[in-house]
């Protein structure tokens, strides 16, 4: 697959990258399916830009999601899962609890606990996959995978209530 069909070019990348505040319409189809198509041709034709501010989908748990409280669900999203299970404990456990015989990125790099700078680098990674970029740059058209990295910083280390930070950084470290 060419990269120039993912991001937004390809309906199910597409999805992964809606901005969170958009999602509950797109998903919810409260508001029905025609308004739903609606926001993803804009997101599509760039009428609904993507920021670095603008939280994708793919960080999200949409079980846990509330389109009232924007971080009920935040960085628990199951691609972000998987990736970080795939980049840190191998590819054999992205998608079960299966341990490879070969050690693991983590185990090499001395890696015993998630902290708030994986959790983000991986975001970015994820988010990069996502893109229509074939090459690793900083900027996506309006995105900064940069900014997009220390956003995420923020919001784990400044914008987020304690029992918050804590609750995530247990998920992570089950």
């Amino acid at each position: 697959m060419n990269k120039q069909d993912r991001g937004v070019n390809h309906p199910l990348t597409r999805l992964f990258l809606i901005p969170h505040m958009h999602m509950h319409l797109v998903f919810s189809q409260s508001e029905g399916k025609a308004k739903a198509k609606s926001i993803l041709n804009d997101f599509k034709t760039n009428k609904i830009p993507i920021k670095t501010c603008c939280l994708p989908v793919f960080l999200y748990c949409m079980k846990l999601y509330d389109p009232e409280k924007s971080k009920s669900g935040l960085l628990r999203g199951p691609l972000l899962v998987c990736a970080f299970r795939a980049m840190f404990m191998g590819t054999s456990s992205a998608l079960d609890d299966k341990v490879s015989s070969k050690p693991s990125n983590a185990k090499l790099h001395g890696i015993t606990q998630v902290t708030p700078e994986l959790i983000a680098y991986v975001a970015a990674q994820v988010r990069f996959a996502l893109c229509t970029q074939v090459s690793w740059r900083a900027k996506d058209k309006s995105f900064n995978l940069i900014n997009f990295y220390y956003y995420i910083l923020e919001i784990i280390k400044v914008k987020s209530k304690d029992n918050w930070r804590k609750n995530l950084l247990r998920f992570w470290n089950l």
